[in-house]
């Protein structure tokens, strides 16, 4: 073979990653093929990569832990690789003709496409998978501030309700105090003579007067409670407000805030889609080159050496069925052989008993040997016992 320039590693190696068969690309006339069949392979180890980096960059966002998306990202990048490698490996081209309509030449290109929608499959959902995480890293300043916003406004709200309930509390101590005070103007006036009685201390005076001791015991209590019920909320309140600014936003609420700013902004939601393509046509590229390149020389070698793998295998298939024919005929006529000699010999032994029969010997032997020529009659109906 007549190569004047000895191939590089680099080429080499993407030609394993290829999957392609180097003993048939050694090949005169498949050695311009190694080019193209090298940048296969380069194409499906970039995708490999790409799926280690990608990967272990979403796992360390979900889980915080470099080993642990290293080791899963390299496991999954070696599971792509191996997955495109056999895939790529296991296409076959076949030869179109040019002349053919150009509707049957699609549904020929249709059908071998149709073979990769398991890969095709992976691949829209491995992109959506690894987009989601890379789209919260690019618009998280934006997702930060959205979440601190709510954040911010769900603090307002409670505040602000916890402030109405302060304000209702006082409003019924100050409804409780005022009723005492009006009670105590009422003593104040029955003293002074102001309510139509005599003025001084009697026993109106002392109904009153009554009445105000109970109503100020009342309120003493009740004043304590309220004050503990208010002092409890601005505690509330004064927790609140030291915790803003201090909330580790979690995945669902980056997850929820990203929606949000999709469907409030086209910018984000036509971003957050090229992406997804993006790592979409990264994930499909070494299959899709695959399909797209033309039948070649490796092909058409290749083709050929299955198709005399296939007749070989045919014709040894063909030679063992010969083979087990001729073993069974050949039992058959042994069979038939030896039937045919113990029935020659049993005939033979009925001939001498035929003649012992017709000899003028004891009657008991004479009937034993009679039974024993009807017995053999009986088997071989086809038989003539008379000796020729």
């Amino acid at each position: 073979m007549s190569k004047e320039i000895a191939p590089s590693p680099i080429t080499e190696f993407c030609i394993v990653c290829s999957g392609a068969n180097r003993r048939i690309l050694d090949q005169d006339e498949c050695f311009g093929e190694r080019s193209k069949y090298a940048m296969i392979g380069m194409f499906v180890l970039l995708t490999a990569v790409f799926a280690t980096f990608s990967s272990s960059y979403a796992l360390y966002l979900g889980f915080q832990s470099v080993w642990l998306a290293a080791l899963v990202g390299l496991l999954w990048g070696a599971f792509i690789f191996t997955v495109d490698r056999f895939i790529i490996s296991t296409i076959r081209k076949k030869e179109i003709d040019p002349d053919l309509p150009l509707f049957k030449r699609l549904r020929l290109w249709g059908w071998e496409l149709g073979k990769l929608t398991p890969r095709l499959l992976l691949a829209f959902l491995i992109s959506y998978v690894i987009s989601t995480p890379l789209e919260l890293r690019y618009f998280e300043p934006e997702i930060k501030t959205r979440i601190a916003d709510k954040n911010t406004g769900e603090r307002d709200a409670k505040v602000k309700e916890l402030e109405r309930s302060i304000q209702i509390l006082d409003e019924k101590r100050e409804a409780r105090r005022q009723e005492g005070e009006k009670v105590r103007n009422e003593l104040i006036d029955e003293l002074d003579g102001r309510r139509g009685h005599r003025k001084g201390d009697g026993p109106v005076a002392g109904a009153i007067r009554n009445e105000l001791s109970k109503i100020e015991q009342s309120y003493q209590s009740f004043e304590r409670s309220i004050n503990d019920e208010i002092n409890k909320k601005r505690g509330e309140i004064e927790g609140i407000r030291n915790q803003s600014g201090k909330h580790d936003q979690t995945f669902l609420e980056s997850l929820t805030a990203l929606s949000e700013l999709a469907a409030e902004s086209s910018t984000v939601w036509w971003a957050g889609k090229f992406i997804t393509l993006l790592i979409l046509m990264l994930e499909c590229t070494p299959i899709i080159m695959k399909v797209m390149v033309g039948y070649g020389p490796y092909d058409s070698v290749l083709a050929a050496e299955e198709y005399e793998v296939w007749l070989r295998s045919r014709s040894n298939i063909s030679k063992m069925n010969r083979d087990a024919n001729h073993h069974e005929a050949f039992n058959t006529s042994k069979d038939s052989l030896l039937l045919n000699v113990k029935e020659g010999l049993a005939r033979e032994a009925v001939y001498r008993l035929c003649d012992i029969v017709e000899a003028n010997v004891d009657g008991a032997i004479r009937d034993a040997a009679g039974e024993v020529v009807n017995q053999f009659n009986a088997s071989f109906p086809g038989s003539n016992n008379t000796r020729h």
